[in-house]
């Protein structure tokens, strides 16, 4: 996470991450709005991603205000000619919802820098696409957790 970070630093990608310090679980988050909706990066031996997720059953009802806009935010987010489109969930599962990119690398050998550097364009391009729509977002939002379930979820 460190070699991932600071290449965002050193190429100047405008990463939500690349001013965190690294931490030691390979998982790292920053504030996307409010104190439950989150970008999160993870990084580990079987692959990693970036995602706009909530957290604690907050933000429940901004999927379905982003599944909305859908369209528009995967062209916007296809404009940076990244491999893959971005995953959506269809619905919000144990209070918790995830729109990511994953990148396949192997942190168990030398991390591969083209790889890293895809998750940190990816990491921008999320923060460059998501941010007006989620400034956007009525604040009654944070709070609702109507759509919750008792299932559980996979963490992304």
């Amino acid at each position: 996470m460190a070699a991932l970070f600071a290449q965002a630093r050193d190429e100047g990608i405008d990463s939500p991450f690349r001013s965190l310090k690294p931490n030691c679980n390979g998982l790292q988050h920053t504030s996307a709005r409010g104190s439950g909706l989150i970008y999160r990066v993870a990084v580990n031996r079987h692959g990693s991603r970036v995602v706009l997720t909530n957290t604690r059953s907050k933000w429940t009802g901004a999927l379905a205000v982003l599944l909305e806009k859908r369209q528009a935010i995967d062209e916007a987010f296809a404009a940076a000619k990244l491999p893959q489109p971005l995953e959506w969930a269809e619905e919000v599962n144990a209070g918790r919802w995830v729109i990511r990119y994953r990148v396949d690398i192997n942190y168990q050998d030398e991390p591969d820098r083209t790889k890293m550097r895809e998750l940190n364009l990816a990491s921008a391009q999320m923060k460059r696409v998501f941010d007006p729509y989620v400034r956007k977002l009525d604040p009654q939002l944070e709070e609702d957790s109507s759509e919750a379930s008792s299932d559980a979820t996979e963490v992304p």
